[in-house]
């Protein structure tokens, strides 16, 4: 899906900024998602934070936010959006080979081979101009399913660096620099101030 800021671009009748509808329809379905996810994590508990506590309350605030752009967006006027096949071929490729991997490997190995699998085509991505939707769901879809497995070091870590790389400034030495710090910023505030049940580092690495 690509942009055209020619004021003239067709647009479709309904819509009247279809730019931002279908991009705050994306990111009301990915809210969705996380309260689905954690559901069945614990919440409040007095003045103790539960697990799902943080998760829940930022995931309401983004799909109340994406209805608030998606009502906006129905009578004030925004740039054409035409759609491109091959970047539809594209991300369903992606799809397949992470529900593929998914179901021979589980969620984790999934999300790996994805993440190797974008950055391996990032000149095909830039040319689809899908490289920024793409890199950052990755980074949000590790994220969420890192941090049980693999803790919530591992999961912050991975959310940068895959973030980072949504942009065409990454810098893959400043954006390791900035996800160690924040990965230990994050494990030090939620785990040790907070005192949050969620492991730092994989299970393994801790039993030792």
């Amino acid at each position: 899906m690509t942009i055209d800021k020619d004021p003239s671009a067709r647009r479709d009748p309904w819509i009247a900024n279809p730019r931002d509808f279908f991009g705050a329809l994306a990111l009301l379905l990915l809210a969705l998602c996380a309260l689905w996810a954690t559901w069945d994590l614990p919440g409040w508990r007095g003045f103790q934070l539960g697990a799902g506590s943080v998760p829940r309350l930022f995931a309401a605030l983004l799909a109340a936010t994406a209805l608030l752009v998606m009502a906006i967006s129905g009578f004030s006027r925004g740039p054409g959006v035409h759609y491109s096949l091959p970047a539809a071929v594209a991300i369903a490729l992606l799809t397949a080979i992470g529900a593929g991997t998914h179901h021979l490997a589980g969620p984790v190995i999934a999300i790996a081979v994805l993440i190797v699998t974008a950055f391996a085509s990032l000149k095909r991505l830039d040319r689809l101009e899908i490289r920024g939707p793409v890199f950052i769901a990755l980074g949000v879809l590790a994220f969420g399913v890192f941090i049980k497995p693999l803790g919530l070091a591992i999961a912050v870590f991975t959310l940068v660096i895959v973030s980072a790389a949504a942009s065409r400034e990454f810098r893959p030495v400043e954006s390791l620099i900035w996800a160690i710090c924040l990965s230990a910023f994050t494990a030090l505030l939620f785990i040790f101030v907070l005192n949050l049940p969620i492991p730092v580092l994989p299970a393994f690495l801790l039993s030792r």
